[in-house]
């Protein structure tokens, strides 16, 4: 088989990247190992980031839209971010990704774009100009492709061929874990509450309302052996809730120590979970993994369309999109990731108390930080630097 763009992956990189690569015209073919679309887990994304993304909402994967944010300190001091306190709240989707990834496999067939299930890719040369991709599909065989996305999440074997692996060290990453709980009341204030503190050591814990009645609760933490994140759970619901059933559990790992620098070679481009587009402050991976799958699709349409040299130089306008439209706020979140890390319970509870009476009148990521450097005196020069 001939193609312009092989995706290596279905999941939401992968798709958004479909999606877009079809724009001008180009036969652009995603092969995925699994039977159909498959992704797990329930995230939030932002109204005005899911805009500034140019998809369109859709009920089938909206659980719920929030009213705001309400962050909480070791010592059970709240800060409230919502219409009652603040003029300008960030509103949010509670996303189910499952049901996110068909929306897109939808968008990206009726983009013309080719999907292939039950096809692994197994190995990766280069024929020429072309890269040859092996599959285990015997009506296939192979896949001789103008320009390669691979998209397939953390356990990628195909980054390994091409050695633009992510290093996925202990250091590097955080254990998640996540349940759907139904309890009473468990989500009636309809904001996304955030813990910080020993209750989830290098991490925070969360709360997703559904409803008043039902939520996902997680927590990220440290990816080390002192620190059991399920049983950290388990002891955040104890402590949080009277009663409470737990309806379905799920457990990740996931890259938090940045974007990785090296993303593309001759021909190549890795995206999404694979090349660590995730948001390392609250690790939440759905933003940028459109993102990333969105700007490797234009890019790939792009060099095609203009027949430009499909060598590394130029498959680096992949890098610079995505350094100027993702990795500089990356950088600053996973500064500030490694700032709250070096906090103490105490040192929590002094910056919660020292911005509870603090005027917000926006409460995106950018502005909650801005406004604890300019009302704490914990922050350091780096970390103000950067948010100047």
């Amino acid at each position: 088989m001939n193609t312009n763009i092989l995706i290596i992956g279905a999941g939401i990189a992968g798709l958004c990247a479909a999606k877009e690569a079809t724009a001008k015209g180009d036969k652009v073919v995603v092969i995925e190992q699994k039977e159909d679309v498959s992704t797990s887990g329930v995230e939030y994304i932002t109204k005005t980031n899911l805009r500034q993304l140019n998809i369109k909402s859709n009920p089938d994967w909206i659980l719920n839209t929030t009213n705001g944010f309400t962050l909480n300190s070791p010592d059970n001091t709240s800060i409230v971010l919502d219409d009652s306190t603040i003029a300008m709240p960030e509103k949010s989707y509670i996303v189910d990704l499952d049901n996110f990834n068909k929306d897109l496999k939808k968008m990206a067939l009726d983009s013309n774009a080719e999907i292939y299930f039950n096809t692994k890719a197994t190995g990766i040369s280069r024929n020429g100009s072309s890269v040859v991709v092996t599959v285990d599909n015997k009506d296939i065989g192979e896949i001789t492709t103008d320009i390669l996305i691979i998209a397939e999440g953390l356990d990628s074997n195909m980054t390994k061929q091409v050695n633009l692996e992510y290093d996925l060290s202990n250091k590097n990453t955080r254990s998640i874990v996540q349940y759907k709980v139904k309890s009473v009341n468990v989500g009636v204030d309809n904001n996304i509450n955030m813990y910080f503190g020993s209750v989830a050591p290098g991490g925070y814990a969360w709360i997703l309302p559904v409803d008043e009645n039902n939520a996902y609760i997680g927590l990220s933490t440290l990816n080390n052996n002192d620190s059991d994140s399920g049983e950290l759970l388990d002891n955040f619901l104890s402590e949080k809730l009277d009663d409470y059933t737990i309806i379905d559990k799920e457990s990740h790992v996931l890259p938090v120590n940045g974007i990785s620098r090296e993303r593309v070679d001759d021909n190549i481009m890795i995206t999404g979970d694979a090349a660590g587009f995730i948001n390392p402050l609250t690790n939440m991976k759905l933003e940028n993994a459109i993102a990333s799958g969105l700007y490797a699709g234009v890019v790939a349409s792009e060099l095609i369309f203009t027949g430009e040299d499909l060598d590394k130089v130029y498959m680096q306008k992949f890098t610079m999109y995505t350094d100027m439209l993702i990795n500089e706020d990356t950088e600053r979140y996973n500064e500030t990731r490694k700032f709250l890390l070096s906090l103490s319970d105490d040192d929590f509870n002094i910056i919660a108390s020292q911005l509870e009476n603090a005027e917000m009148y926006e409460s995106d990521i950018d502005n909650i930080i801005r406004y604890m450097i300019e009302n704490c005196s914990k922050p350091g020069l780096q970390l103000k630097t950067l948010y100047a």
